[in-house]
Order: structure tokens, then C-alpha cells, then sequence
């Protein structure tokens, strides 16, 4: 095969690069040529050791049995031994699955020559439908080995005597040495040899036969084209009569034969006839006239026979050429010449792909085959050419793909009518759904495309999941995309003046009600769907609301003045939650309704947008619009949760009580905001109000006897209120810090002071709330730990420190400044006075409860002012409020010492 390779290359390389190619030829004619030959030997090797694997079959009386009682013809398939024994695992699966048993009869017991049993040789396997597809296959895998496969020499021959034979045609016309009609005449005569040769050869070299009788068919059909359409020999109807005749002809040897081979080749001479002997004419008529008759040829082939080899050769063929002469040549004025033949040719291959899968069924499930290749690319290569001849007239191309689609779904509903066209009745379905879906876009502009598609994608997606078909539900959720990607084209690109109603805003809200029917068609059928698909319906639900809000806000920004549009956004929200709770309970879909309760975080970033332009969250009618997130709230909790996990449910109820809070901290910080810098007491007091009337309501115990704080107790008592503790103990912390604790018009009064009661409620309420029997503070206890409690002094211990610097200056001219503080005698010795009093309080309650921990909290607080007065005072004692200090606290120290001495611990009393 090398050699053979070698000088085929050659030949080639010097006819298709002159001189100087027959090298490169060889070279590549002799690598080809070596790897055609090693996959040979790689397949016989494989085949012999496929021979030499011996079939064990374990059977307690086989060793006694005759070898030519268990070896079954080679003419037939082989029976199966029945046995009660389990079968080896070397016996091949498909033989045990697909033939019947024979069970052998027991003969009488015969001495054994031998204890070894001869392996039973291998049993041939029962060829099936499924062995035609695996030919089929390997046609197509293998198309350069099967062309120089086989008897390579008798196929070169005929090549090279088609393409001299079509040079001669050619040569006839500028070297007129015989008459016209006597050189075409022998032409033609050499054609009809060759027939001759190919049939009395036929049972003798079979292979040999086909190609000569497929040069002799292409011969024939070359010498009439060229002598209708080059030297006008003919008339039309003679030129067409003849090739209808070879056309014909060619057939029916093929099918008398069952040669393959033949039909190919003598498809391949009549593609390429019009090729070689043309001259630069162009007249397509005649051209497609010829192609039809071919095509009419291979229908009838496809009629009778399941080649889809030649089926696809004369696609290619026809199409590609097609394409070609119409990008060389096409006018606008071609078009009433040319677009019937485009339809004709389009329909027989469609009528080929009915007949492929009429004749061909699968061994397994019993359907029709399809042949993809021309399923799928008939419609799209044809659609292709329509395109490029209609794309001048307005709405051409789009009633094209309506017309396809029409057709389509008509053949969808011909072909399901036999059971075994059902896959094909699939194709056809999904062929219509996707040409009216490309319809769209092609008349309509973005926006209206948008909302036909959305419908439509809900509707794809209903029935793949009602079919089962895993493809049609991801065609209608990549058109669902697609359509969200042209609404938004549509919404962006959407003029200011435009009426309320519009192509726009109705597109995305069609692809809301789409992609909102697509999630609750997967809930619907999620027991059906594959383990990925299962959580596509909650992103549904979120691509649903994502158009759908993004719709409203256009429509607001477009029409409510600024002024109202929070508050209708926030009226929105409510009316969305509702709508989403309704259909949810009504629909038997509780991810719906939990949407509904997810919306609060959207409210609240509404709200925060809202307070850069609003003083108030009631003005501008914000009190109806949360009148109604307050209204819609409840009754959502209260009547449509009863399909949502309890731990949603609390997270829902949580968040209504933040909410509540930041909208009184907002309304109270607007009621005193504006008095005074930052340094004044009303705004700091405006804003915790709201929290502390809230932490203070909810930490009463008769509360809890009523819904919803009976049934949800731990969502208010503890989750929702721990946050809200801490962030009054952090305030008291951060207003002490900040605060001088002016109340005009109000003078300032140590403990009286409205700054001083508001942290003083703080603290008592947040005590409150901890001494609650399921607090947070008392569970952390249960384990050993106490960071509330510390965050509780720590906010207790700074109240009292930012109350004595107020006094301080408010009645001694100490400015409220950490650099004043420091400079201060007075200050020092004051704090070291209220430090030292501090830790007396902790270690006296420490000393009584016999809680080190506290002793040691004092100790802490006590440390600091011992240190300073050692290091710093008694050195810089020259004043009287540091003599007053380093006295009293020395003094406060001694009383410590005695009354409140260091607990014991708990083993020691023991």
C-alpha cells in the first residue's frame, strides 16, 4: 500500500503542481499510503485475537460432551447452553441478551479420554440493524481509506479516464480534425463499453463491476450535458430525455445490484459533469434543470434503499455548487429563475430524510432513524440561500422562516401519525418551534421581541417538561435568556417621550410572566427533572423579578414626580409581595411566597435611598406606603406561610421587627435632628428612641401570650432583640464619646439630663431584656461565657464617665475634648475619685456573691488609677485637686482592703 501511495502521489503532484510537485506527492502519497496499510494489519491482528479468545462455558457436563455437540454452525447463529449455573464472565453480553436458548439434552456418560476440556471455540455473533449503522458509520469515519482502499488501481484508472474524457469534450471545440457529432458519438459509445464491461463482470469481480459501471453513468452524463449545453447538439427536450434516461438507468442498476458503490460513483460523474465540461456560461437554468434530474434519481434510490452515503453526497453537491454559482453570479433578477429550483430541491431532501428514517430503524428502541446531517442541515443551508436572495425585500427573510416553520410543523404532525417516525416527528417539531422563534426577531425590533419570545419560552419549557425532552427545556430557557438580553436592549434604549404603554415596558413584563410561568412548570414537574434542573426554578423566580421591577422603575422614573417616586416604590414592593404571596398559595408554590417575605431587604434599600432626599419617611406619602408594607406584611405571616420551613418563617419575622426599628429610629431623628452640631443631645437621643420603644415592647413578658410573638417567640425574643441591645449599648458607648449633652433650651442636670435618662433607658431596657429566662445573655451563661454582660459594663462604666466630664463641663469650664481632660487636674482627680468608687462597688458585690470574676473586673478598673497616682502624682502632687485625689483614693483603697477582700475560690471553701 506504500508503494502504491508513492506513485499515486507522484501522478497527482505533477498533475496538480506541475513538475516540480511530484516530490511533495510522493512524500505524502507514501505517508498515507503506510498508515491506510498499518491500520490494516492493526485491524486483522485485532480480529485474530479476537478469534483466538475462547468463550468458557461452565457447565457440570461439558468436559463429557463431544466437541461437535456443543459448536454450533458457522452458517447460523449459535445456541446459548441453558444451565442453572451462573454464566462466565468471559460469554459476551449482547449474545446472552439478544439469542434464544437451546437447552441440550443430557447424553449418556462417555469416558473421558482427557481430565482438560477443550475450550469451546468462539460463537459468531447474530448481525443486526445495528451492524448496518456501525457500515455507516465507518463510510463516514473512514472516507480516505475506503477511496484508496480496495482495487485502488481500477479506481485511479476510471478517474483519470473520466477527467480525459472530459478534456477531450473540451478539446472537440478548437480542434474540429473528426466531425462534432462522430467524437461525441465515440464518447459516448466509450460510456456504454464500460456499462458493458461493468454488468458481464458483476458476479465475478464485484468491485471491479461497480466502478466501471459508474464511470460508464458518469461518461454518459457528461457527453449529453456537453453536447445540450456547450455545442447545442441537442434539443432541450432530447438533452433531458437522455439524462432522465441515464438518471434512470443508474438507479436501477444500482438497486438490481445493491452496489452502493455504483450509485455513488455514477452520482459523483453526473455532479461533477456539469463542473468539467463547462464553459463560463453560467446559464443556471440548465445547470439546476440537470441537478433536479439527479436529485429525482437519488430520491428514488432513497425510495428503495437506506444509503445515506448517497444521500448526503448529493446534498452536498447540489447545495454547495449552489452556493457557489450564487455568490459568483447571482442577480436580483435571478430570483424568479432560481427560487423554484431552491424549493424543489428542498423538498425532495426533506422527502429523502422521511424515507432514511422509513427504511432504517434502531435494533433497540424500534423508532426511525434520523440522519441529523440532513435533518438539520437541509433547513439551515436552504435557509441560508433564501436569506441571501430575499435580504433586500422588506419582511422577505422573516416570512420565509413563518413559511418553514409552517412546513415544519405540518410534517411534525404527517410523520407522528406512524409510530416509528416519532423521533423524526421530534425533529420536525423542534425544526418549526425554532424557525418561527427566528421569525421573531426578524420582523419585530428588540422590544417585541422580548415579549413574543417570553411567552414563547414558557410555552417550549411546558412541553419539554410535560414530553420529558430534556432538549426542548433547554431550547425554551435559552430563548427565556435571550429574550430578557432583547428587553433589556429594548428598556435602555427607550425614548423619554413615549406613551406609558409601549413595546418596552410590555416586553419585560412578558418576559417576567414567562420566566415566572417557566419556575412554576419545573416545580410543577421537579420530580421529573434531572437533579440539576431541580433548583432552576427559584432563578426563574428571580429572572421573573428582576424585568419586572427593572419595567417599573422605568415607568416610574418616567412618570411620578421625585418627590412621590420612594413612596410609590415602596407601594410597589408591597403590591409585588402581595401578588407573589397570592400566587404562590393559589398555585401550590411556596418558593413564591417566600419570595414575597425576601422583599423586605428591598424595602429597606428604598428606604436608605429615600433618606438622602426625604427629612421623614412619612412626608410625601410615605406613611400610606408603609401603612401598606406594614398591612401586607402581616398578612402574609399570618395567612399565606404555611407552606414556608419554620426557620424562613422566623428569618420573615426578624426582619419585620429591624425594619419597624429603623423606620421609628429614622422618624425620631427627624423630629430633633436639626437641633444643634453634632455635639447635641436631641440628635443622638432622635434616633435610639424608635429602638429602645421597640427593645422595651418586645421585652415584655405579657406580649408573648398573642400572636405572632406565641408562636414565634424565639424570632423576637431573641434574634430579632439581640442586635438591638447591642446596638443601644454601643450607642451609649459612642454618644459618651461625642456628646457634651446640651439640651437647649433645657439646662443641664447630672442623671436628669435628657441624654443622661435616654442612656440610663438604655441600660435598664437592655438589663431587662437580659433577664429574660430564653435571653441571649442567659444562654451564653449556660456555657460559660459572658460577652453581653461585659459589653453591659462596658456601656454602664462609660455612661458614668461622659456623665461626670459633662458636669464637668458644663459647671467647670472643662471643654468636652480628650486634650482637655488630660490638661485637667480637676478631671484626673475626678475620674480617679469615680474609678477607685467604681471598683469599691465591684468588689463589694464581688466579696458577697463570692464571684472572683467581678473581684477582678474591680481589680481591672482599680489598677489603672493606682498606677497613675504612683507614677505621675506622687511626683506632681503640688495642687489640691491631686492631693484630694491621691487622699481619697488612698483612703477608698484601705476601706476596699477590709470590707471587700478577694473571694475564695469555690475548692478552697469547700
Amino acid at each position: 500500500m506504500a508503494w502504491l501511495g508513492l506513485v499515486v502521489g507522484v501522478f497527482l503532484g505533477s498533475l496538480l503542481l506541475g513538475t516540480s510537485g511530484w516530490l511533495s506527492g510522493a512524500l505524502l502519497g507514501w505517508l498515507l499510503g503506510s498508515q491506510i496499510e498499518l491500520r490494516h494489519k492493526l485491524r486483522q491482528l485485532q480480529q485474530r485475537m479476537d478469534a483466538l479468545t475462547p468463550v468458557t462455558v461452565r457447565h457440570p457436563v461439558a468436559s463429557s460432551l463431544p466437541q461437535q455437540e456443543v459448536t454450533a454452525p458457522s452458517a447460523v447463529s449459535p445456541p446459548i447452553i441453558s444451565t442453572a449455573a451462573p454464566a462466565s464472565q468471559d460469554d459476551p453480553p449482547a449474545a446472552i441478551t439478544s439469542e434464544p436458548a437451546a437447552v441440550i439434552p443430557r447424553p449418556e456418560p462417555q469416558p473421558v479420554p482427557s481430565p482438560a476440556t477443550p475450550p469451546l471455540p468462539p460463537r459468531p455473533v447474530k448481525p443486526s440493524s445495528s451492524d448496518q449503522d456501525e457500515v455507516e458509520s465507518a463510510w463516514s469515519a473512514g472516507l480516505l481509506e475506503r477511496l484508496l482502499g480496495g482495487n485502488l488501481v481500477a479506481k485511479i484508472g476510471m478517474v483519470i479516464l473520466f477527467v480525459g474524457l472530459a478534456f477531450l469534450a473540451k478539446f472537440a471545440v478548437a480542434h474540429a480534425v473528426i466531425p462534432l457529432e462522430v467524437r461525441m458519438t465515440g464518447i459516448a459509445l466509450i460510456g456504454v463499453i464500460l456499462l458493458g464491461v461493468g454488468w458481464f463482470t458483476r458476479l465475478r469481480h464485484s468491485n471491479f463491476s461497480a466502478i466501471m459501471q459508474g464511470g460508464g453513468v458518469g461518461v454518459l452524463y457528461l457527453t449529453t450535458f456537453a453536447a445540450y449545453k456547450l455545442y447545442h447538439m441537442l434539443s432541450p427536450g432530447m438533452a433531458f430525455s437522455i439524462l432522465t434516461a441515464v438518471a434512470v438507468l443508474s438507479a436501477i442498476l444500482a438497486l438490481l445490484q445493491d452496489s452502493r458503490w455504483l450509485a455513488l460513483a455514477g452520482t459523483t460523474g453526473g455532479f461533477l459533469s456539469p463542473v468539467l465540461a463547462s464553459s463560463g456560461s453560467g446559464d443556471h437554468v440548465a445547470l439546476f434543470s440537470y441537478y433536479l434530474l439527479l436529485n429525482v434519481g437519488i430520491a428514488i434510490i432513497a425510495s428503495r434503499k437506506a444509503w445515506r452515503s448517497l444521500n448526503v453526497l448529493g446534498f452536498v453537491f447540489t447545495f454547495a455548487i449552489g452556493a457557489i454559482w450564487g455568490g459568483l453570479r447571482y442577480q436580483a433578477s435571478d430570483f424568479a429563475t432560481t427560487e423554484p429550483f431552491l424549493i424543489v430541491f428542498f423538498l425532495l431532501y426533506v422527502g429523502i430524510t422521511v424515507y432514511f428514517a422509513t427504511l432504517r430503524e434502531d435494533s433497540r428502541t424500534g423508532l426511525g432513524m434520523v440522519d441529523g446531517t440532513l435533518v438539520f442541515g437541509v433547513p439551515i443551508v436552504g435557509f441560508g440561500l433564501q436569506a441571501a436572495m430575499v435580504h433586500d425585500y422588506a419582511f422577505a427573510t422573516a416570512g420565509s422562516a413563518v413559511a418553514l416553520s409552517a412546513f415544519y410543523l405540518g410534517m411534525a404532525l404527517l410523520v407522528r401519525r406512524r409510530t416509528s417516525l416519532a423521533l423524526l416527528a421530534e425533529s420536525f417539531w423542534a425544526l418549526g418551534v425554532i424557525f418561527v422563534t427566528l421569525a421573531i426577531p426578524l420582523a419585530l425590533d428588540a422590544q417585541w421581541t422580548a415579549a413574543a419570545w417570553g411567552i414563547e419560552a414558557a410555552g417550549i419549557i411546558w412541553m419539554g417538561a410535560r414530553q420529558q425532552k430534556v432538549m426542548a427545556r433547554a431550547f425554551g430557557s435559552l430563548v427565556l435568556v435571550a429574550a430578557g438580553v432583547c428587553a433589556g436592549m429594548g428598556i435602555f434604549s427607550l425614548k423619554s417621550d413615549a406613551s406609558v404603554v409601549n413595546g418596552a415596558v410590555l416586553g419585560c413584563l412578558l418576559v417576567a410572566v414567562g420566566a415566572y410561568v417557566a419556575g412554576r412548570i419545573n416545580h410543577h414537574y421537579q420530580t421529573q427533572l434531572s437533579h440539576a434542573e431541580r433548583g432552576i426554578a427559584f432563578g426563574w423566580l428571580i429572572w421573573s423579578l428582576l424585568w419586572w421591577f427593572l419595567a417599573a422603575a422605568t415607568e416610574i422614573d418616567r412618570f411620578v414626580t421625585t418627590s412621590l417616586q420612594h413612596a410609590v416604590g415602596i407601594g410597589f414592593l408591597a403590591l409585588t409581595a402581595l401578588l407573589l404571596a397570592e400566587l404562590g398559595h393559589r398555585l401550590a408554590w411556596p418558593t413564591s411566597a417566600l419570595a414575597s417575605l425576601g422583599l423586605l431587604p428591598l424595602v429597606v434599600v428604598v428606604m436608605v435611598s429615600a433618606a438622602e432626599r426625604h427629612h421623614s419617611p412619612f412626608e410625601a406619602g410615605g406613611w400610606l406606603a408603609w401603612l401598606s408594607v406594614a398591612f401586607v406584611h402581616i398578612y402574609v405571616l399570618r395567612c399565606r406561610t404555611t407552606d414556608i420551613d419554620r426557620p424562613y418563617q422566623q428569618a420573615a419575622h426578624m426582619l419585620g421587627v429591624w425594619v419597624l426599628a429603623a423606620v421609628l429610629a429614622w422618624q425620631g431623628y427627624a423630629w430633633v435632628g436639626d437641633a444643634g452640631d453634632v455635639r447635641n443631645a436631641w440628635r443622638h437621643l432622635g434616633w435610639i428612641v424608635g429602638i429602645l420603644l421597640v427593645l422595651g415592647g418586645l421585652s415584655t413578658r405579657k406580649i408573648y401570650s398573642v400572636w405572632p410573638m406565641r408562636t414565634f417567640r424565639k424570632a423576637y425574643e431573641w434574634l430579632a432583640l439581640w442586635p438591638l441591645a447591642v446596638l443601644a449599648l454601643l450607642w451609649v458607648v459612642f454618644t459618651n464619646a461625642v456628646s457634651t449633652g446640651d439640651a437647649s433650651p433645657l439646662p443641664y442636670l447630672p442623671v436628669l439630663s435628657p441624654l443622661d435618662v435616654g442612656m440610663a433607658a438604655a441600660l435598664v431596657l437592655t438589663l431587662r431584656w437580659a433577664s429574660q429566662p430564653r435571653s441571649f445573655v442567659r444562654l451564653m451563661r449556660s456555657q460559660g461565657r459572658r460577652p453581653s454582660l461585659i459589653l453591659f459594663g462596658v456601656a454602664g462604666f462609660a455612661w458614668l464617665n461622659g456623665m461626670l466630664l459633662r458636669t464637668l463641663f458644663h459647671y467647670f469650664a472643662v471643654d468636652y475634648r480628650p486634650h482637655a481632660w488630660l490638661s485637667s487636674h480637676l478631671a484626673q482627680a475626678s475620674l480617679a475619685i469615680l474609678w477607685t468608687l467604681v471598683a469599691l462597688a465591684l468588689m463589694v458585690a464581688a466579696n458577697k456573691l463570692a464571684r472572683r470574676w467581678l473581684w477582678m473586673a474591680g481589680a481591672a478598673v482599680l489598677a489603672p488609677v493606682a498606677i497613675k497616682l504612683m507614677l505621675v502624682d506622687f511626683f506632681n502632687a503640688g495642687g489640691m485637686a491631686q492631693i484630694i485625689s491621691l487622699i481619697g483614693v488612698g483612703a477608698l483603697m484601705l476601706v476596699i482592703a477590709y470590707i471587700a477582700p478577694l473571694p475564695p475560690r469555690k475548692d478552697s471553701r469547700s
